[in-house]
């Protein structure tokens, strides 16, 4: 991913004023340095690719949380912590995979592939020859570099070529101060209609760049992938009793829950009695009213993403624990005792439980979208499994400080 630039800056600029070429080659200068010391970084990637129908109603998604870090011999890794996708629609390819850490992360790599212009104060850069659709791992940037006054990028914005069958589409990377001499990028953001040949598709795409921290060593990249490409609902079924399953939040937080505009005062009560429900053991749920926030209890038609669910969390992890998540209900369960129950199962899984088949649980299945599956509470045998956990975790803190 991580080319020398310095090299080909003659080369990768046409002739100009003395002024705009040198300006040119400033650019170029100045983001072989970015990249010089993005090479001692390890950093953290949240990626979320949606698509959407006419309403603007999300139809799937897939979402990928990853740590960019250094293994012994000093090459930069990808290490997936969580990886799944609901869509079915679009999929998932490996140029997708290979621009959302190359190109659609920093724009330009190679600068002797591409030719580069001034427009109105703006850096326009295209490919010096025209992508092959038969080569699609040969990927070229085609767009806009924004600078700030001392000539280094804040924005990139383009596509990604060539495009074969597939589409791409136009995305914005910003970049900011994280600490370092030069802006990193921050956030990738698109969103944009992919136009196939017999139907059309909304795309969108967020990705955030945190956490950076500085190594001293030389890198490569390398990516590391979990062994089966095959991606579906987070789940296990366990029998007799939950077990503990998921990444869970930190011991002793308190968790604000918020519900988006939509549901009745009465389903709103409902989730309130839900997360109370929950408020017994080291981690506590507040219930915040309509809004946004950590945890968003959310619609979303989830029985025709898969066939099997009526709902599912949606978690977010930084550091190994959960920080945030989203509760998606299907629209067609609407009565308050059915969301009670659902929620109180949801809030199991943020706590870390396994569905349980054939057991005294809030984790049993339901039997169809708009029931119950008989518990809006914690059993004791939840509690049983949650308390082992806070024991598990207390051993180890006890080690750590030994």
């Amino acid at each position: 991913m991580i080319r020398s630039i310095l090299c080909l800056l003659l080369f990768a600029v046409p002739v100009f004023s003395q002024s705009v070429q040198n300006t040119l080659q400033d650019v170029l200068r100045l983001e072989h340095n970015t990249r010089e010391a993005l090479n001692h970084y390890s950093f953290k990637r949240d990626v979320l690719l949606e698509t959407l129908d006419r309403d603007s109603q999300v139809t799937g998604q897939y979402v990928r949380y990853s740590e960019f870090v250094f293994d012994d011999s000093g090459r930069r890794i990808e290490r997936v912590i969580d990886k799944h996708s609901t869509m079915k629609e679009l999929k998932i390819t490996d140029q997708d995979i290979q621009d959302l850490a190359d190109a659609q992360m920093l724009g330009l790599d190679d600068a002797g592939k591409y030719e580069l212009s001034m427009a109105d104060g703006l850096v326009e850069v295209r490919p010096r020859q025209t992508p092959d659709p038969r080569k699609m791992s040969e990927r070229y940037f085609n767009g806009r570099l924004w600078l700030d006054e001392a000539g280094r990028i804040t924005r990139v914005r383009g596509v990604v070529e060539p495009a074969g069958r597939q589409r791409f589409p136009w995305f914005d990377t910003y970049r900011a101060n994280v600490g370092a001499a030069y802006p990193f990028p921050v956030k990738t953001e698109a969103d944009d209609v992919l136009h196939f040949p017999h139907k059309d598709i909304r795309y969108r795409i967020n990705v955030k760049y945190y956490d950076y921290r500085r190594f001293r060593t030389d890198v490569t990249i390398k990516e590391i992938e979990p062994l089966s490409e095959k991606v579906s609902f987070n789940t296990k079924l366990s029998t007799g009793r939950p077990e503990m399953f998921f990444t869970s939040w930190p011991l002793g937080s308190t968790v604000q829950v918020y519900s988006e505009p939509g549901f009745t005062p009465e389903q709103r009560k409902a989730i309130a009695r839900a997360l109370n429900a929950w408020n017994v053991g080291a981690v506590r749920f507040e219930y915040r009213g309509e809004g946004q926030g950590q945890v968003t209890v959310r619609r979303q038609n989830v029985l025709a993403l898969d066939k099997k669910h009526f709902a599912y969390f949606q978690s977010y992890i930084s550091d190994g624990q959960l920080t945030a998540g989203e509760i998606f209900i299907d629209h067609r369960a609407v009565r308050p005792e059915a969301i009670e129950s659902i929620v109180v199962h949801e809030i199991g899984h943020s706590l870390g439980l396994s569905d349980c088949k054939d057991c005294k649980s809030v984790m049993r299945p339901f039997p169809s979208v708009n029931k119950s599956n008989g518990f809006v509470a914690p059993t004791e045998l939840d509690l049983s499994v949650l308390r082992q956990r806070s024991e598990i975790r207390d051993q180890k803190s006890e080690i750590r400080n030994r």
